[in-house]
């Protein structure tokens, strides 16, 4: 529901739009970085390889010069030619051809084609809004419903979508997105018989938000926080915002989070509670991995206790290169891990085994570099190909599109959101983060993304600019 994405004041064309949608999908540096790496490895091996042609002497014993003092001549009897080819060629020509147009990989051409992308992902996004209203339609052509309403009492989990208006973007009708691909995903689970889809309508006066009024169809409930209590006669004007929530859009999103909170926790009686903004489309996997990581996942205590589960992390964010040591220890295993590998294939083509440290350290840098390079975001999506091969990362502060509660933790994060006032510098994203150092307790992040955060149009502006 709110955005990530840093949008311009007027962001009426596709041009105006490009530029922030290219800053903040790759705000890493270029490419030239590895040129230049590439450059210092070559200086190096040839230094090496001219050290290693100095004739010896009459015993047959190399002299001892600085370098040979210094890094012992024997480590640097590694083929120069084969390592500069495969850098060179994987590095400066095939690397770049395959991805350029590939948005989170370091070659990506953002300057040429961020306009091209931005105007298809616009036209693509409203392609998906008509698919979302033909659903809408052909349900209530059908006069298909979510069915009765659900007895009281203990669920599994509650699937609570927080929505609110746009003044901007509302052909995109990312809440009917949302609610039609929950329901679609939930008609399709045979193992979701427990879980319902509750609708929080947070805008004010409610009934101005035709979207939440069409989507509380699919809804096993709908509940809405701004409700006119009875005394003024019909037709008069809505009941005004609080001052407090007009001047503080951050503690407005606060309070319309406790409030959506509560009412899961009190209508559903739940075990967890899945709380969604209104523009995180689920992905067509979210459901066999929640139940991993609710059922055989949770029998770890440590996994058990955690305060919260995001199940989305942005993916410019998702690089190696973040000050997060689990990533750097992940990128080295993966070095190591492709390094040998490469070794064992030179093993069997040359016909005999490499060993020079060197070259096993040079591969090793080369599977780092190639990982970097491609893009982390990418190689996640191999994990898709089982739940069981998801993986769950400490949490950083951004961002809360899709966050996952046990039911005790989330009663817990009520008071102290409660206690806590939210303000510019200080958002609900990164109170709930202080919230587990406060509590002493962890918070993960699932790895690849569960969700799809597909808003362009941040509810936050939105709102002010309507108030």
């Amino acid at each position: 529901m709110y955005l990530p994405l840093t949008l311009t004041p007027s962001p009426a064309s596709p041009e105006a739009l490009s530029l922030s949608l290219s800053q903040s999908l790759h705000p890493r540096p270029p490419p030239c970085l590895i040129i230049i790496i590439i450059i210092i490895i070559i200086i190096i091996l040839c230094v090496c390889q001219i050290s290693l042609s100095v004739p010896a002497d009459g015993n047959g014993n190399m002299p001892r010069n600085w370098l040979c003092r210094a890094w012992k001549c024997h480590l640097w009897d590694i083929p120069v030619t084969p390592f500069l080819l495969l850098y060179i060629g994987t590095f400066g020509i095939f690397l770049p051809l395959i991805c350029w147009d590939l948005p989170y990989s370091h070659f990506y051409q953002r300057k040429s084609l961020s306009l091209q992308r931005t105007t298809d992902y616009l036209t693509n996004s409203l392609e998906e809004a008509r698919k979302a209203v033909r659903y809408f339609e052909t349900i209530e052509a059908e006069n298909r419903s979510s069915g009765p309403e659900p007895e009281p009492g203990a669920c599994e989990l509650v699937i609570t979508v927080v929505t609110t208006p746009r003044s901007r973007g509302r052909d995109h009708r990312y809440l009917l997105r949302t609610v039609s691909s929950f329901h679609r995903l939930l008609s399709s689970c045979p193992d979701c018989a427990s879980y319902r889809l509750l609708l929080c309508n947070v805008h004010q006066p409610p009934g101005e938000h035709t979207d939440a009024v069409r989507a509380s169809r699919l809804a096993s409930r709908t509940v809405q926080r701004h409700v006119r209590e009875p005394g003024p006669p019909a037709g008069s004007l809505p009941l005004p915002p609080s001052p407090t929530e007009v001047d503080n859009l951050f503690e407005k999103e606060k309070k319309d989070y406790i409030f959506c909170l509560n009412q899961s926790l009190s209508l559903f009686l739940p075990r967890h509670v899945l709380l969604v903004e209104d523009d995180a489309v689920p992905r067509p996997d979210i459901f066999p991995v929640l139940r991993d990581l609710l059922r055989r996942r949770s029998a770890k205590r440590q996994v058990r206790e955690s305060l919260y589960l995001k199940l989305y992390h942005p993916e410019r964010l998702q690089g190696y290169l973040n000050p997060e040591p689990m990533r750097l220890a992940e990128w080295v295993g993966l070095g190591l891990v492709g390094g040998s590998a490469l070794a064992l294939a030179a093993r069997r083509v040359v016909g005999k085994p490499t060993r020079s440290k060197t070259s096993f350290l040079l591969l090793v840098v080369y599977c780092m570099g190639l990982a970097e390079m491609l893009g982390r975001t990418y190689l996640l999506e191999l994990r898709r190909c089982s739940p069981q091969l998801y993986a769950l990362a400490p949490v950083t502060e951004c961002c809360t599109p899709a966050m996952v509660y046990p039911a005790p933790a989330a009663r817990l994060v009520v008071r102290y959101l409660q206690h806590v006032h939210c303000r510019p510098g200080l958002a609900k994203d990164t109170v709930l983060y202080q919230a587990l150092s406060l509590y002493g307790q962890h918070g993960y992040s699932v790895e690849p993304n569960l969700v799809s955060h597909v808003g362009f149009y941040s509810t936050l502006r939105a709102w002010a600019e309507a108030s």
